[in-house]
């Protein structure tokens, strides 16, 4: 029987938002059933994630049920990349935050090969890879033997890839493979339908912003909503503040208490 190492310690993974996931789609069971009922859990897994309240939710359920499903997979992560900007997300364990982080800082490593060529990476045994020896160097201190970094999805200027890893070597079969890239698939669509949402979500609160400052810059000065906008843009412009933020801070300013005056 495998050890876990003792030298970190694990990561609760009992919030409500992971429970009712794995609860409600029965994921833990999926790695005993055939095509058919898989087919159907990780639509139910999909469906479950659209219904979480904010994206870093639904990465939390995402690698906990990764873990889950694939069997080879002892601890599971998600890196995110934004232009040069690359984040270690959703860790299940302290060693995959280590090592994710590492990759970011190296510039090098599966997850970058798995987002520029959006296909699955694996490193069946850290102890013989040549490609990224510093990463698979620290990943063998760690007790990592094996790794898969799965490609998630694109949206706008963001990608991410799920990112699996064992304690054994040559430890993802064939079907473990085939497993992990389903199970990526489905939840690459549910969090980029989630980002689609905030984006939207996001643009609805801005136009509201600056219609009520619009409002709020007609009725003080008696000028047309073009004219109002036109000196948004301009404090805008001498501030360097988007136009958004601006029309925020009239509209906070605007709906403060006011003062008696004696």
């Amino acid at each position: 029987m495998r050890q876990r190492p003792t030298h970190y310690r694990p990561r609760h993974t009992d919030s409500p938002a992971q429970q009712a996931a794995i609860g409600e789609t029965g994921v833990s069971a999926l790695k005993l059933l055939p095509a058919p009922q898989l087919a159907q859990a990780m639509s139910q897994l999909t469906r479950r994630l659209r219904d979480e309240p904010n994206t870093a939710s639904i990465l939390d359920v995402i690698t906990t049920a990764a873990v889950a499903a694939v069997p080879a997979a002892d601890y599971a992560g998600i890196t995110q990349a934004n232009g040069h900007c690359v984040d270690a997300l959703a860790p299940t364990h302290q060693i995959v935050d280590i090592l994710d982080e590492m990759q970011a800082k190296l510039r090098q490593g599966p997850y970058l090969i798995a987002l520029r060529e959006q296909h699955t990476v694996s490193i069946p045994d850290m102890g013989v890879e040549t490609r990224w020896l510093p990463f698979t160097a620290r990943a063998l201190e760690l007790g990592m033997g094996s790794m898969l970094s799965l490609y998630l999805f694109t949206c706008d200027d963001t990608a991410a890839t799920l990112n699996l890893y064992s304690r054994d070597r040559a430890a993802f079969t064939e079907d473990d493979v085939i497993l992990a890239g389903v199970f990526a698939t489905h939840a690459g669509i549910a969090v980029h339908s989630a980002i689609k949402r905030q984006h939207l979500d996001q643009a609805l609160v801005s136009r509201d912003l600056i219609g009520q400052a619009k409002g709020i810059l007609m009725a003080r000065g008696n000028i047309t909503g073009d004219q109002a906008f036109d000196l948004l843009e301009r404090v805008s412009q001498r501030t360097s503040l988007a136009v958004v933020n601006v029309a925020r801070q009239l509209v906070t300013a605007h709906s403060r208490p006011k003062t008696a005056s004696r």
